[in-house]
């Protein structure tokens, strides 16, 4: 069930009503009588939501209103959502993004069958994470597209429940950038197997090498984020680590999220000096086996980077389900192949 911004409840009935049967529309239809025309119709709406007995709705899907309805307000969201014992799926995308896994955790009832949740925004705090746990025995998929998490929360779910880092798909941590963003990615990549989807602003190679310990999420199939080499010889251990994400689809590298973070980089220095420089003689073999990849994203370096014809041919062979290429830079040769065997080739 999705619950659009109808601009009226008959208008939403009319839409979803077919779907139910005969007892459920009834149901639903009782709330219309609460429902008035005065400038507090969402305290009516909720009451008349409050009223509903439990539904056998076992799917939702709330989305936040660009339009600002009554029917996309929270709490009438947090009480359809009460009133849906058997739910199984839910997707909530809440105006109340900071606080949405503290809501949940209020709102959802002990023995709740839900297994798949999925948030495109939130704020992970530990004590929250710990509140959620309680509550979702059954949780088998999360996603959090556009999230927070810090050191805490992770160690939380490491310690008190680390059933739950095996239920990660979808993680999104973009646009949090700390001194220990590189730290929580290792962190992450060394603990959570069921990642399929992992963005975060960057990682350096000391972040790695202090964490020890191999990267775990073997499924993963979308990678975003930044490699920041502060030491020497190390790009050949990092591409070693790429190279076992066979399952790749995805491998975004650029480093424009964090340009202006000086701290990673000694002081008087440009973050764009100490990313990865990747050719045939310096360690683009070692990323033979990602043969699934359908988009690379190159780290925008300064343009003494440049792959040429072997590079192209390269690609050719062992990324034979390429599509898209960017921000990699290419002499004439390597341009000539690329352009008539890589669709949606850009560079």
């Amino acid at each position: 069930m999705h619950l659009q911004c109808f601009k009226t409840l008959e208008d939403w009935l009319k839409w979803y009503g077919p779907l139910w049967s005969r007892q459920e529309a009834l149901s639903w239809m009782g709330m219309l009588q609460a429902v008035t025309t005065s400038e507090d119709v969402v305290t009516d709406t909720m009451n008349a939501f409050s009223n509903l007995e439990a539904t056998v709705i076992k799917s939702l899907d709330l989305d936040r209103s660009p339009y600002h309805t009554y029917m996309s307000a929270l709490p009438i969201h947090v009480i359809l959502i009460m009133k849906s014992p058997e739910l199984i799926k839910l997707r909530w995308d809440s105006q109340d993004a900071v606080s949405i896994l503290c809501r949940i955790a209020q709102t959802i009832p002990f023995g709740q069958n839900l297994k798949d949740l999925r948030l495109p925004s939130a704020d992970m705090k530990s004590n929250d994470l710990k509140n959620l746990l309680t509550r979702l025995p059954k949780l088998e998929q999360l996603e959090i597209e556009h999230g927070k998490m810090d050191m805490d929360a992770l160690g939380i779910l490491r310690i008190e429940s680390p059933r739950l880092l095996t239920i990660f798909k979808v993680l999104g941590l973009k646009g949090n950038i700390s001194r220990t963003t590189g730290t929580l990615a290792h962190a992450i990549l060394t603990s959570m197997p069921g990642l399929e989807e992992f963005s975060i602003d960057y990682i350096t190679d000391v972040d790695i090498c202090r964490g020890g310990g191999q990267w775990v999420c073997s499924g993963l199939k979308k990678l975003s984020m930044a490699v920041v080499l502060l030491e020497e010889g190390t790009q050949d251990m990092v591409l070693d680590m790429l190279g076992n994400l066979e399952n790749l689809r995805t491998l975004d590298l650029s480093m424009g999220h964090i340009y202006r973070s000086i701290h990673i980089v000694p002081t008087g220095k440009h973050v764009r000096d100490f990313g990865l420089r990747i050719s045939l003689g310096r360690g683009l073999d070692k990323l033979r086996m990602l043969h699934r990849l359908e988009t690379y994203v190159g780290p925008q370096l300064h343009r003494t980077s440049q792959w040429k014809e072997a590079e192209a041919r390269w690609i050719l062979q062992h990324w034979t389900n390429l599509r898209t290429l960017r921000e990699v830079c290419v002499n004439g040769e390597a341009n000539d192949l690329l352009w008539f065997r890589v669709s949606g080739y850009r560079h």
